[in-house]
């Protein structure tokens, strides 16, 4: 009996340890956005330009992320837009902003660092460790624009 009471304590002991480091990593969502995330295809998305149908077009890109311990996260959007024809319209690389609370996150996307303007905005929720769904859409100079984005990560 004495042998039972003697491992009570370091039961607890160990519980303890462990509880605080479950419930943390249950709170960040798991592991960090570090890394490169990525659509697997190309992406539908809406853009009002005028007219009275808004016109669809496509577009394939991919994120670049860094995560803080705070869930703050900075980096950049690799992106190639394409007409409903296929023809590619623009290309380039956009800043990322965003910060982080369990398994939700927000970004925003645009030339951030001249202009001031914010292109996009994202709303995201993990899926997973590899996988995240965000829905977007467009703020600042930028015409009515909306899409959703399904990103995969790859550099496991």
């Amino acid at each position: 009996m004495l042998k039972w009471v003697d491992s009570i304590p370091r039961f607890f002991l160990f519980s303890c340890l462990l509880i605080p480091f479950v419930g943390s990593v249950a709170e960040a969502g798991g592991r960090s956005l570090s890394g490169s995330w990525s659509t697997r295809q190309a992406v539908p998305y809406l853009q009002q330009l005028g007219g009275e149908e808004p016109d669809l077009f496509y577009t394939e890109l991919v994120w670049t992320l860094t995560e803080d311990g705070n869930g703050l996260i900075s980096g950049f959007s690799d992106f190639v837009a394409f007409d409903a024809e296929g023809t590619e319209v623009s290309s380039g690389q956009l800043k990322l902003v965003g910060s982080r609370f369990g398994r939700s996150f927000a970004m925003a996307q645009g030339d951030l660092s001249q202009s001031g303007d914010t292109g996009m905005t994202f709303q995201c929720t993990l899926r997973g460790s590899k996988r995240t769904v965000c829905l977007g859409t467009s703020t600042g100079s930028l015409s009515p624009l909306g899409l959703r984005l399904i990103l995969t990560r790859t550099d496991d």
